[in-house]
């Protein structure tokens, strides 16, 4: 058994007088690839965002990790330029990916606009912006909400790539898990209320 990356363990939330979450578990190790799955406002942008931050108490991490993370809200600085955004971000996040900008910048086709405002980018250059602002950190753990919508198909074969590349675990919301089902680790399904956690009997990632 690979090790524990974080483990949930009774996770009860709730937002005013609704309760979006009651006794959810599940544990992710190294190494893994898991589909997070259900309807629109079953509550898988909430858990993303809640075990990125990392403070419920519902959470335990054997040891520090890193996360990076896409969600419906990018984390980029509209007023700046992209170049603006990659530089600030990957210092404060002590990058070693810096040098890896111009790359990314070429596999999403985003080089022309790197000095271009953010707010004058479509919200398909903004995603994949977002995208490249979460590479810059070194992670073990990549959330991502979403992350194919607004994409080009070109620019949703690349991110397919990265994804297949990618050195740590992945806990990834889709409503398209067909696309991965040969890479997963196992998916956790939103459903009636409840998570449903069922780990495949393979997997090749």
């Amino acid at each position: 058994m690979s090790p524990t990356l974080v483990k949930c363990q009774n996770l009860d939330y709730q937002i005013g007088y609704k309760r979006i979450f009651k006794n959810l578990s599940f544990e992710i190790q190294e190494k893994e690839f898991w589909l997070l799955l259900g309807d629109n406002g079953s509550g898988k942008s909430t858990l993303l965002k809640l075990l990125y931050h990392g403070t419920h108490s519902a959470f335990y991490f054997p040891k520090k990790i890193q996360m990076s993370y896409v969600g419906h809200s990018l984390g980029l600085y509209s007023s700046l330029s992209l170049k603006e955004n990659l530089e600030y971000f990957g210092t404060i996040s002590h990058s070693k990916n810096i040098e890896k900008i111009p790359q990314w910048l070429e596999t999403f086709r985003l080089k022309k606009r790197y000095l271009d405002p953010i707010h004058t980018f479509s919200e398909g250059m903004k995603k994949k912006s977002a995208i490249i602002r979460s590479l810059l950190i070194d992670s073990e753990l990549w959330l991502l909400d979403e992350p194919f919508n607004g994409l080009d198909q070109a620019s949703v074969e690349e991110l397919k790539k990265l994804l297949i590349n990618f050195s740590g675990s992945i806990l990834l919301a889709t409503h398209n898990p067909e696309k991965f089902l040969s890479l997963a680790t196992g998916e956790m399904k939103f459903e009636n209320g409840n998570l449903l956690v069922r780990r495949y009997v393979e997997s090749s990632y």
